[in-house]
């Protein structure tokens, strides 16, 4: 098995995590953080959907073009915008070569070249943040007043 086929075949089997994750997020709370210096559930929640774009531009084109739109007022919105982006991603995934994953991809932030490096380590570097970003998340949940999903077996919410 390739780094690619493994990454697709990973790749689906952690898309329902993270929505799960999302989904348990509860209404008017994604201004929650634990302190000042966090970020807040909300700003967590976006970025995970915004890194999942600038995988679905590299994938398709070589190259992103960072751009931080508002985010949505819900987390179910939240929730719908990251499927929208991971169905996108799994779809541009079936079609990418092994040619393509080790060649380079770029990324801008505004006009400024901020990284060149081969795609695949690209996208294996974002989707390892975004699992960091799912993790702190989670231990956003209960504070909250929501509940942690099963992620890789059951946690103390769910059994």
């Amino acid at each position: 098995m390739t780094t690619l086929e493994f990454f697709r075949r990973q790749f689906r089997s952690e898309r329902p995590k993270f929505l799960a994750v999302l989904r348990a997020m509860p209404e008017g709370k994604l201004g929650y953080r634990p302190h000042e210096g966090n970020s807040t559930a909300g700003m967590i929640a976006w970025f995970l959907v915004l890194e999942l774009r600038a995988l679905v531009d590299m994938v398709r084109t070589g190259e992103s073009h960072w751009t931080q739109p508002p985010a949505p007022e819900s987390p179910a919105a939240i929730a719908e915008e990251y499927d929208r982006s991971a169905a996108e991603m799994e779809g541009a995934l079936t079609t990418l070569t092994e040619e393509q994953w080790g060649g380079d991809a770029r990324m801008y932030i505004g006009d400024r070249l901020f990284k060149t490096a081969p795609l695949g380590e690209t996208i294996l570097d974002f989707f390892l943040d975004a699992v960091h970003h799912r993790g702190q998340l989670t231990t956003y949940l209960r504070p909250m007043g929501g509940k942690v999903p099963s992620i890789y077996g059951p946690s103390g919410d769910s059994v």
